[in-house]
């Protein structure tokens, strides 16, 4: 989206309790910045759609990013859509990638499957509106590497994947 620059910071760290809840809950950590990203190796704490829990055990890949809007914009008047269309872009980015890997889709409303029923990942959308800005927060959970709880892209390949 053309109005985003992004990220305007960029977090890395070993463990988090959630990426999501770091980048959402703490508005001290956002401010000053209209978008920021945070990968963690691991969650403690991962989120999930709900009250389900996310997790992330090494080899996974957790990443949340955030940004504000101006309120009105396309994106902000289909706020319901961004979850479809960031779960969307990562199946075409993974597809892009590895070409070997079997077709994926979505389990509405947030889940990534492989086309043999196995989730793969999942994206979580947190937004809130103030005044005349719209704020999001997304988070994308890939199994990687690892093997638990279910299937991962390096399984899928036959190769480890280079995670950032």
């Amino acid at each position: 989206h053309k109005d985003i620059d992004f990220p305007e910071v960029f977090v890395h760290s070993k463990a988090v309790t959630s990426t999501q809840d770091l980048l959402w809950s703490n508005s001290v950590l956002r401010q000053d910045v209209s978008s920021m990203a945070i990968l963690a190796d691991i969650q403690i704490i991962g989120k999930g759609r709900g009250k389900n829990q996310w997790i992330s055990p090494n080899g996974s890949m957790s990443l949340s990013f955030y940004f504000t809007l101006q309120r009105n914009t396309l994106l902000t008047k289909k706020l319901p859509f961004v979850q479809y269309i960031i779960a969307l872009a990562t199946i075409k980015a993974i597809n892009n990638a590895y070409a070997t890997i079997p077709a994926l889709k979505i389990k509405w409303p947030n889940d990534i499957y492989t086309i043999n029923g196995e989730k793969i990942g999942g994206v979580l959308v947190n937004c809130s509106t103030n005044g005349t800005l719209t704020q999001l927060c997304v988070g994308i959970g890939l199994n990687v590497n690892n093997d638990e709880p279910t299937i991962s892209l390096a399984k899928l390949t036959g190769e480890t994947i280079p995670v950032p």
